[in-house]
């Protein structure tokens, strides 16, 4: 009995005995009359199971029946619950969708308003225009009435006084949005007047993080642009309109305005800012209270150091479209500032953004000329690489910001950081601090080879313009002056990211290539080394191969003569209108008249100007070439009609250096068979023949 009272062995022994009888009725119901009174096919048992009904034990029927009641409970609780769970579920996409409308409704009203704003600052630009012109009309009318008693003032005198008091200016740019997308910033905006050509992208331009910017507030998205745009809206008179902006950092504009024209005297720096609202933005410190602009430069690297104590963050800034066909150069760059990061052992991050993708570096620079700079490094770069320093300030609560400074006290460039503009840039809290400015070049490489002396660890430098494979090429300028002054500090430059570098033996013909292009700042720069090489000299041995380096006198770098000859200086050479294009036939062509002028005439100097040195100069080097000195002209193919214009150029040459012996190298000609050819072919016979 207790075991019939499991519902499952009731149940089996209920479907067996079923089965059973069905079977038997089965068979009984298949037989004739006779057979089935006869009864002969049934078996005893059969029989008795047929006739008999089959009774069950009370017990085992109520507890099925309690068994059966139980599962109908359950089921209706379970039915009962599911229709729960739909109906929350329906009210749950219910809410998602009416969200998704009040979101939808909220962009569309912002949008409403940002086009209501901008309307609204046209149609005051309209009536501002309108006013003056009332006035003007009416102070005709009045110096017409006065013209019997007094003589009249000039009217365009006049309209030039007033148009500068009332008159708006016509460039304008005016901020829409910065949309976040994961980690991207994407700003759309509209530009109107005629510095429209400053900017490539149309209305867009995006900036990329290594981290979420969706908590970053509107107010600190917004500063990478604005500080990309912000100098060259002084220049050209601009007016900039946000909706919203960092109160810190609307604060610090005219600071930074009134240092940039300190900076740059010869430029005249105007415009405006105007944002609609301002927001306070200040965050606590998350640990880490410093963060350092970060290349693997001399300059940033010696900043790390100075302020490995703070144990600072390693921002790196890249420019996506600075060298598009470099991708081997930019990865290398990215492994040897992981490198050091991990050396120093610091943490990174780095931001991506599209600079040169925004501006039209000609345009800028056509306004930027009186510098004699690039306008990338000399007026833009320092303060929008602190612009996009914003959101990684407030994501990490930073309060201290260095960038590295590449002036000195004794050596003020404008072609890099200064301390001027950097030290009063604000935002969100953060003070920014032009780092490194007590020393100069050499005093930093001495800090770096220091540190790397008492920790026994080499630091990978990266110098080199030429970049192949993203090293350093030991052959240029960068190269060989950075080499010089890890040598001077009594290092093993190989130690310092140098590989490549096997002695002296090919410095001064490398140095003698970058000195004839008449570096300005040669002095300033390699003074410092010299004075370190002669005292390691007076301590010790020092190679023969710097011998002409130390005793030379870097103040007539300008006159082409460094080289020394047994303690002589050798007199120049000048090889002009060689190419600096990529024609590979030209440029092979150079190197070998170079080095044949040098096999046949080893007691001078080969002095190598290029063509677009000469004519972006305006040919004024010529004036530095004595008349007793030897000229010679680049060869090739040039003077056809494929390029008529070498013609021009040769005999320019010709004509300011008239006193001068002159050896054109073997040249070329191949005149078409037409009128102009046959012009274009008397014209090189003209520029040729001479005496001379």
């Amino acid at each position: 009995p207790d075991l019939l009272c499991n519902q499952q062995l009731g149940e089996i022994i209920i479907s067996h005995i079923t089965g059973l009888q069905k079977k038997i009725i089965r068979k009984y119901q298949a037989c004739s009359e006779e057979e089935r009174q006869k009864r002969y096919l049934l078996s005893n048992d059969e029989r008795l199971l047929f006739e008999q009904t089959i009774v069950f034990p009370s017990s085992l029927m109520d507890a099925m029946k309690r068994q059966t009641e139980r599962e109908t409970a359950l089921a209706e609780q379970y039915y009962t619950l599911e229709k729960r769970f739909r109906t929350d579920n329906e009210k749950g996409k219910a809410l998602k969708r009416k969200k998704a409308e009040l979101e939808k409704k909220e962009r569309n009203l912002k949008t409403e308003i940002h086009s209501l704003k901008s309307s609204a600052s046209y149609r005051l630009g309209s009536l501002l225009t309108f006013v003056p012109r009332k006035i003007k009309g009416i102070c005709r009318t009045v110096r017409a009435v006065q013209t019997v008693r007094k003589p009249a003032i000039p009217e365009t005198q006049s309209d030039q006084t007033e148009g500068q008091i009332l008159q708006p200016s016509p460039n304008k740019i005016v901020i829409f949005s910065s949309e976040v997308t994961g980690n991207h910033i994407i700003y759309r905006y509209q530009v109107s007047g005629e510095w429209k050509t400053c900017f490539r992208a149309d209305d867009s331009f995006e900036t990329s993080y290594s981290f979420s910017l969706e908590d970053i507030p509107e107010s600190i998205r917004i500063i990478p642009f604005l500080a990309q745009i912000l100098p060259v809206s002084w220049i050209f008179d601009a007016e900039v309109e946000t909706p919203v902006c960092d109160e810190d950092f609307c604060n610090c504009i005219e600071p930074v305005k009134a240092e940039y024209r300190k900076k740059y005297p010869q430029l005249a720096l105007n415009g405006s800012f105007l944002a609609s609202q301002t927001e306070k933005n200040h965050k606590s410190a998350r640990g880490q209270n410093a963060l350092v602009c970060f290349s693997d430069s001399i300059d940033a690297v010696c900043s790390a150091i100075c302020h490995l104590p703070k144990k600072p963050l390693l921002v790196s800034f890249r420019e996506k479209d600075m060298y598009p066909d470099d991708e081997t150069g930019r990865e290398s760059d990215e492994i040897h500032i992981r490198r050091i990061a991990e050396q120093f052992g610091l943490k990174r991050t780095t931001v991506r953004t599209s600079f040169h993708g925004l501006l039209n570096g000609k345009t800028v620079s056509g306004k930027t000329k009186a510098l004699g700079t690039d306008q990338r490094y000399g007026f833009l770069h320092d303060f929008a690489t602190l612009g996009h320093m914003a959101p990684v300030a407030w994501h990490k609560g930073i309060r201290r910001i260095y960038i590295a400074s590449s002036s000195d006290a004794e050596n003020q460039n404008t072609h890099t950081s200064d301390p001027l503009p950097d030290n009063v840039v604000r935002f969100c809290g953060a003070r920014m601090a032009a780092d490194g400015c007590d020393l100069d070049r050499q005093g930093k490489i001495k800090r770096i080879t220091d540190f790397s002396g008492r920790n026994n660890q080499p630091i990978s430098l990266h110098v080199c313009r030429e970049k192949p494979n993203g090293d350093n090429c030991c052959h240029c300028e960068k190269c060989w002056m950075t080499i010089l002054g890890i040598y001077a500090e009594g290092a093993d430059p190989r130690l310092f990211g140098f590989p490549m570098f096997d002695g002296f033996s090919r410095m001064s013909d490398d140095l003698e290539r970058v000195f004839s292009r008449f570096r300005h700042n040669a002095k300033a720069l390699y003074e410092p080394i010299q004075k370190r090489l002669r005292e390691r000299m007076a301590g010790g041995d020092m190679p023969s191969e710097l011998f002409w380096f130390i005793h030379a006198d870097l103040s007539r770098v300008e006159d082409g003569s460094l080289r020394l000859h047994e303690g002589k200086l050798l007199s120049p050479v000048w090889l002009l209108g060689t190419p600096d294009h990529r024609d590979m036939g030209e440029q092979c062509a150079a190197e070998e008249e170079i080095r044949f002028l040098r096999a046949v005439m080893p007691d001078k100097c080969v002095v190598e100007i290029n063509e677009t040195q000469l004519r972006k100069k305006k040919y004024a080097q010529l004036k530095q070439i004595s008349p007793s000195q030897l000229v010679l002209l680049h060869g090739g193919g040039d003077p056809d009609t494929i390029r008529p214009e070498q013609v021009q150029f040769r005999k320019e040459i010709l004509r300011r250096i008239e006193n001068n012996p002159v050896v054109v190298f073997p040249q070329s000609i191949r005149p078409e068979e037409e009128t102009t050819g046959r012009k274009e072919l008397m014209e090189a016979g003209k520029a040729y023949q001479g005496e001379r």
